[in-house]
C-alpha cells in the first residue's frame, strides 16, 4: 500500500514536470543564481549586481511562463487565440521583469547618484511588478481550476489538501538533507566557509518545492480521504463557529456596557474573515449533503461583523486621517462587501460565481496600487494634506493651534505617500515652513498610540506594621484600571487596586509631551492601597494602548511589591 502511494506521487511529479517544464526550468535556473549568490555578502560586482539581476529576472519571468503553460493545456481556446496570448504575455512579462530587476539591482546605485527623485523608479517598479505577479498567478490558478472541471469549492479544498501534502514532501526532503549535511559538516569537513548547507537547502527549494506546489494545485484527481473530510468539514468549521460565538458575545458586551470596540477588533475580524473564507469554501466542496446547507449559511453570520470593522476604522480615520494601515483596512472592508454581494447572488440564483473571487483580488490590487485617485498614496495624501493646509492658513494669522496635527500629517505624507507626497511637499511648502513645522515637534508629536514607561530605584522598603511582603510581576489586558486584581507569583489573589488616578496623570503628562522623567517617577512613588488591606508598591509600570475618544488602555505591566 505504501509503495503504491509512493508510485502515485512519483507519477504525478513526473507529469507535472512534463506539463510545466519551461516554468520549472526557469525557476530552477533562478534558484541556481540564488545558490551562487548565497547570502549576498560579497564585494564582487558580478556576485553583488549581475547575479542578483539574473536571479530576480528569472524569478520574475516564471509566473508569466507558468500562465502560458496553463493556457496551453486549456482546451477551450483555439490555437490562434493561444498564440496571440503567448506573444502578449511573454512580451509584457519580459518588460516588467527586466524593468523591476534593473531598477533594484544594476541601476539602483546609478539612479540614486544621478536622479534627485530616484525613489519614484523603485516605487513604480515595485507596484507594477506586484500587479503583474497577482495577475499572472491569479489567471494561472483560474486556468488550472477550469481544466480540472471541478466546482470551485471542491477545487479549492483539493488544492489545499494537495498543497499540504506537497509541503510535507518538501519538508521531509529538506529536513533529511539538512541532517545528512550536518553530520558531514561535523564529522568529515567543516563547510561553513562556503555555506554549503544554506546553498543546498536553496537548491532543494528549486528542485522540489516549486514542482511540488504545482503538483498540489494541478493534480486534484481522486476523492478526499476520510481524514481530509473530517478536518475540513467538521474540525475547521467547528473552530470557526466557536470564533463567531466569541465575537457575538463581544458585540453583546459592547451593547450592554456601551463601550467602544477595542482597537485590536479590526485585525481580529480581518484575520477571521480570511480564515473563514477558506474554511467555508473548502467545507462546501467536500462535506456531506446534510452538512451543505448549514455550511452555505455560515458566511452570512460574518456580515454583521463588517459593521464592527467600520466602527473601528471610522473612529481612527475621523480622529487622525488615513494612514497606510487604515487605507488597507478600508480596502479590506470594500473587498468583504463585494464578496458577500457576490455570495448572496450565488446563493439565491444557485449559480457558481464564487470563482470570480480570483478576478476580484486582481482588480482590488490594481485599485489599491496603481489606479489614479483610488490608490493608497492618493487617498493618504488627500486625507492628510488638509490638516497641513488648515494649520498654515491659521499660522498666517498668528494662530499656532493644530501644529501637532499638522506635524503628524507631514510625517504621514512624507513616509507613506511615496513620490506623490514628496512632490506635494516640495511644491507647496518652502524649507522654512517645513522647518517651522518640525521645530520642537520631534519629541512632542501627536500620536494615536499610547506607550508610557516609568520606573524608580527602591533602596529600602519600610515593612513596619505589615506581616508579609510579596513580589509582583503582573500583566493586565484590559482598561479596567479602577479594579486591577493583584496576584502573587504563585497566583494567590492579594486584592484589587485602583490605579485610575495614576494612569490618568501619566496619560496627561504623555499627551502634553512632557519628557521630564522625574515627574513620572514621582507619580509612581505613591503607594496604592488594596481593598483587602495592604499597599501596592510600584517599582516600574508600562502602559500601551490607543488615544481616542475615549482613550483605550490595552495593556499594563506592573512590577513591584505588596505589603500585607
Amino acid at each position: 500500500m505504501n509503495i503504491l502511494w509512493v508510485e502515485k506521487i512519483k507519477a504525478k511529479f513526473v507529469d507535472v514536470i512534463k506539463e510545466y517544464l519551461f516554468s520549472i526550468s526557469v525557476f530552477l535556473l533562478a534558484t541556481v543564481f540564488w545558490t551562487i549568490r548565497g547570502d549576498g555578502i560579497n564585494h564582487s560586482y558580478i556576485l553583488k549586481t549581475v547575479i542578483p539581476f539574473l536571479e530576480t529576472l528569472f524569478y520574475g519571468i516564471t509566473p508569466g511562463i507558468l500562465l502560458c503553460e496553463t493556457i496551453y493545456h486549456y482546451p477551450d481556446y483555439s490555437e490562434k487565440k493561444k498564440t496571440i496570448l503567448y506573444a502578449v504575455i511573454i512580451v509584457l512579462t519580459t518588460i516588467v521583469s527586466f524593468f523591476y530587476s534593473s531598477v533594484n539591482t544594476i541601476f539602483e546605485a546609478g539612479l540614486q547618484e544621478k536622479l534627485e527623485n530616484s525613489a519614484v523608479f523603485s516605487e513604480i517598479a515595485f507596484e507594477v511588478f506586484v500587479c503583474y505577479l497577482v495577475t499572472t498567478m491569479g489567471f494561472a490558478v483560474y486556468f488550472i481550476y477550469k481544466k480540472t472541471g471541478e466546482c470551485f469549492e471542491t477545487y479549492v479544498a483539493k488544492a489545499f489538501c494537495g498543497l499540504m501534502k506537497a509541503l510535507l514532501i518538501y519538508g521531509i526532503i529538506a529536513l533529511g538533507v539538512l541532517m545528512v549535511l550536518l553530520i558531514f559538516d561535523t564529522l568529515i569537513v567543516d563547510t561553513s566557509s562556503i555555506d554549503l548547507i544554506m546553498r543546498c537547502e536553496i537548491m532543494i527549494m528549486g528542485l522540489v518545492a516549486y514542482p511540488c506546489a504545482l503538483m498540489g494545485i494541478s493534480k486534484t484527481e481522486g476523492d478526499f480521504s476520510k481524514f481530509s473530510k473530517v478536518v475540513l468539514s467538521y474540525i475547521f468549521t467547528g473552530l470557526l463557529a466557536i470564533a463567531f460565538l466569541i465575537i457575538y458575545l463581544y458585540i453583546f458586551k459592547i451593547v450592554f456596557t456601551w463601550q467602544f470596540p477595542k482597537n485590536q477588533v479590526f485585525s481580529i475580524l480581518t484575520a477571521l474573515f480570511c480564515c473563514g473564507l477558506m474554511i467555508w469554501t473548502m467545507a462546501a466542496g467536500c462535506c456531506q449533503e446534510k452538512m451543505l446547507k448549514p455550511i452555505k449559511l455560515m458566511p452570512f453570520l460574518f456580515i454583521p461583523f463588517i459593521i464592527l470593522q467600520i466602527m473601528c476604522l471610522y473612529m481612527r480615520v475621523t480622529d487622525y486621517g488615513f494612514t497606510r494601515s487604515r487605507y488597507f483596512g478600508l480596502a479590506m472592508i470594500i473587498f468583504e462587501v463585494i464578496y458577500f454581494a457576490m455570495y448572496i447572488v450565488s446563493y439565491i440564483v444557485a449559480k457558481e460565481i464564487t470563482f470570480s473571487l480570483i478576478f476580484l483580488i486582481i482588480a482590488m490590487t490594481y485599485l489599491v496600487l496603481v489606479f489614479p485617485v483610488t490608490n493608497y498614496k492618493s487617498v493618504i495624501l488627500m486625507s492628510q494634506k488638509s490638516r497641513m493646509e488648515k494649520y498654515f492658513a491659521a499660522a498666517a494669522n498668528g494662530d499656532q493651534l493644530g501644529k501637532k496635527a499638522a506635524y503628524e500629517a507631514y510625517k504621514t505624507i512624507n513616509s507613506e505617500s511615496g513620490y506623490m507626497g514628496l512632490k506635494y511637499l516640495s511644491k507647496n511648502y518652502t524649507q522654512e515652513q517645513i522647518a517651522d513645522l518640525t521645530s520642537g515637534e520631534e519629541d512632542d508629536s501627536e500620536s494615536d498610540y499610547i506607550y508610557i514607561y516609568a520606573s524608580r530605584d527602591l533602596n529600602e522598603i519600610i515593612v513596619e506594621g505589615y506581616k508579609e511582603i510579596n513580589v509582583i510581576d503582573s500583566e493586565f489586558y484590559d482598561d479596567e484600571v479602577d479594579a486591577l486584581e493583584i496576584k502573587s507569583k504563585d497566583g494567590k489573589l492579594l486584592g484589587t487596586a485602583d490605579i485610575s488616578d495614576l494612569t490618568s496623570k501619566l496619560l496627561k503628562l504623555d499627551k502634553a509631551g512632557n519628557t521630564d522623567y522625574s515627574k513620572k517617577t514621582e507619580l509612581i512613588s505613591n503607594n496604592v492601597p488594596l481593598d483587602t488591606g495592604g499597599e501596592l508598591i510600584i517599582t516600574s509600570i508600562k502602559i500601551t494602548g490607543d488615544y481616542g475618544v475615549p482613550d483605550k488602555i490595552e495593556y499594563i505591566e506592573i512590577h513591584g511589591y505588596v505589603l500585607k
